[in-house]
């Protein structure tokens, strides 16, 4: 529907019936997208959004400060938001420690022979990403307790459907409905059951953190005197930026091993960047620098995420004021508006098919768009808008302006970890003629979570 609207309307803005059952805004201009981006939250609300549609009242009790005039997430979660940029950012320097974490989750979950055999990669791919987020989010410990990853991602799976079903109800039931069928309060007690032991260790012993000395998240946060260091305060911040993270991650993930069987073309000049980075071996040390130098990979990942991106909506917000954008459009306080983000980033005039071939995906695409970039004098915030983690009015799969995603750049790592350990040791192609169909739902769109690869232990003679 959305798809439709920008295709008749272009650069004008439309109406769509949204699934929170009211009128939804979807602004075309680039230039509105990027004015409302840069509107403060308290005319702009994004926690409104996020807070309405994900139902955290219920599904994620504490999450959310309900008690301002505009929602706003509590101060614990804005402490780990800020902890989030500041220590897994463009520079964390704990990328070696991540690899070591994935190699071994692998090792653990991807057992394969030198036969083809049919694997569903969702099955591999959320675990190693839950495991390897927590290893920075809250240490060695908790990272392979599977009890306590087990929680998290049943939470983060279930907790779309549960979101989903109550927005349908009315407000006097979802409360009861909620306690019922969810239970948020009983989860988040649960996960502040598996936190108390660690948090009580950090604060006698203080130990030194993750490798390297650097600290987790939690024993980060800890280090804030304003911490109230009890597991049920800290445990609603740590379970939304595993919600965020489990699902984001591992679907780009599920999606970029697809695009690789769908094109295997791309697989011999991946790995030829991959050997020159990291040796014939792969035992060259993993840094931000050495991933930094991967753009071939860089491009995929970012055509893949162009093609697939998870919503087909973004910089979704609730006005909480009238304001005039830049194109003239008047949105008044209680309007839900949002970008086109699928539509945008299908764009032929935009995005034109690969030159080589017709094809509508082209993996080295935005290679060739930095490489012109460098070469004609643009400024190096152009560049970067073109990398991985890049982010402009034209392509905001990572959200734009002050609420641009801020564990972007430690997804990147991860992504590019995980890839560079498939390309490396695995060979892999599709088991049915073409790739499976995206699945929609709302506005998200995900691989059908049981469709199946062809892989197996690389074949280093052929």
């Amino acid at each position: 529907m959305i798809e439709k609207g920008y295709n008749k309307f272009r650069m004008k803005s439309f109406a769509v019936k949204a699934w929170l059952c009211r009128n939804e805004h979807v602004l075309c201009d680039p230039a509105d997208i990027d004015a409302l981006s840069r509107l403060s939250e308290n005319i702009a609300s994004s926690c409104m959004f996020t807070s309405n549609t994900l139902q955290t009242a219920h599904t994620i009790p504490g999450q959310i400060d309900f008690g301002a005039s505009v929602p706003a997430v509590s101060a614990v979660s804005s402490r780990v938001f800020s902890l989030l940029r500041a220590r897994l950012g463009r520079n964390s320097p704990i990328a070696t420690t991540i690899a070591e974490e994935i190699r071994l989750a692998f090792a653990d979950l991807l057992v394969l022979g030198d036969d083809w055999s049919a694997v569903n990669p969702a099955k591999f791919a959320v675990p190693i990403v839950a495991r390897a987020g927590n290893r920075a989010i809250v240490g060695l410990r908790l990272s392979r307790n599977e009890g306590y990853l087990r929680l998290l991602i049943k939470h983060a799976v279930g907790m779309i459907f549960v979101a989903e079903a109550l927005s349908r109800m009315p407000f006097f039931l979802r409360p009861l409905v909620a306690r019922l069928v969810w239970n948020g309060e009983k989860i988040v007690k649960k996960v502040g059951a598996y936190l108390d032991p660690v948090i009580s260790e950090y604060r006698t012993r203080q130990p030194a953190g993750i490798e390297g000395g650097e600290k987790s998240l939690l024993e980060a946060l800890l280090d804030n005197p304003r911490t109230d260091p009890r597991g049920v305060t800290i445990a609603p911040a740590l379970m939304i930026l595993n919600f965020a993270a489990i699902h984001t991650t591992s679907m780009h993930f599920v999606h970029c091993l697809f695009a690789l069987a769908a094109h295997p073309e791309y697989v011999a000049p991946l790995r030829e960047e991959l050997f020159g980075v990291f040796g014939q071996d792969g035992s060259g040390a993993v840094s931000v620098a050495a991933l930094d130098k991967l753009v071939f990979l860089d491009s995929f990942l970012k055509e893949v995420q162009r093609l697939t991106a998870i919503t087909i909506t973004g910089i979704a917000r609730v006005m909480t004021k009238s304001v005039t954008l830049p194109s003239g459009m008047e949105l008044h306080a209680n309007t839900v508006v949002a970008g086109p983000l699928g539509a945008i980033m299908k764009d032929p005039e935009y995005y034109p098919p690969n030159p080589e071939n017709g094809d509508s995906f082209d993996g080295f695409r935005f290679h060739r768009l930095r490489c012109a970039a460098r070469s004609e004098g643009k400024s190096t915030e152009a560049d970067e808008e073109l990398m991985f983690t890049g982010v402009s009015a034209r392509f905001f799969s990572f959200a734009l302006g002050r609420h641009a995603c801020p564990g972007r750049f430690f997804a990147a790592m991860e992504l590019k970890i995980m890839l560079a350990h498939v390309l490396m040791n695995y060979d892999l192609k599709l088991k049915e003629a073409e790739a499976p169909a995206m699945w929609h739902m709302w506005y998200a769109q995900i691989s059908r979570p049981f469709a199946k690869l062809m892989m197996r232990r690389r074949n280093t003679e052929e």
